[in-house]
């Protein structure tokens, strides 16, 4: 197909706009901010939950949120200064919310929780279910990769094929075992600083062995 001579892009292809209303102008020093929220982060880590908690029967996101569990897995973050303008004014707390998550084995010999995958999601909640419940390789991509033994990027499980069974005993086991483990989640309103962190704690918790970035 040929570019015809006389076509003429509308303006408005080329406006500046700023991204989900992060002005350029406002951009903190990201150094500095994904470090401070990465600090916070790494404490939701030490205090992680059970992962089964997300697999209970009749426990939509509406009453986990307003869990005992949940509400005090999350009590150093709704106090902190540094977070506090990351709270979600516009998702009640009827509602899931944006953020992030982060799985962690529970480690026996320095009693500690030791993260393996780094992700982030507009509904938390929902999202950790589909790693534990979901039989497709778009909804499980962690269970789906860790099944294949290797990462697969988000756009790889996107265009990937059933190559392995998401049903078989392996995969049952792979996917109780990942329920035995843990959880730690951060609300984070701004999708921009999602995206960032996302990739920020993936390099400093060295979770690249079920982490990848690759795109299309």
């Amino acid at each position: 197909m040929t570019l015809q001579n006389d076509f003429i892009p509308p303006n408005s292809w080329l406006e500046l706009n700023p991204v989900h209303n992060y002005l350029a102008d406002d951009l903190p020093p990201l150094s500095g901010r994904l470090e401070t929220i990465f600090i916070r982060l790494q404490r939701q880590i030490e205090n992680a939950l059970p992962a089964a908690l997300f697999d209970k029967d009749g426990d939509g996101p509406v009453t986990l949120w307003k869990g005992e569990a949940l509400e005090c897995h999350l009590k150093d973050w709704r106090e902190a200064d540094a977070c506090r303008e990351n709270v979600d004014a516009n998702q009640p707390a009827s509602k899931d919310r944006a953020g992030i998550y982060v799985f962690a084995a529970c480690v026996p010999n320095n009693g500690g929780n030791q993260p393996f995958y780094v992700g982030i999601s507009r509904n938390l909640c929902t999202r950790l279910r589909q790693h534990l419940r979901g039989k497709s390789h778009n909804d499980s991509s962690l269970l789906y990769a860790m099944i294949r033994g290797e990462p697969v990027s988000e756009a790889g499980v996107r265009k990937s094929r059933k190559d392995v069974s998401m049903t078989d005993h392996y995969a049952d086991n792979v996917r109780a075992w990942l329920k035995s483990q843990r959880v730690a989640l951060l609300p984070i309103a701004c999708p921009v600083e999602r995206y960032l962190l996302e990739l920020y704690a993936a390099i400093r918790l060295q979770t690249g062995k079920w982490n990848a970035f690759e795109t299309h």
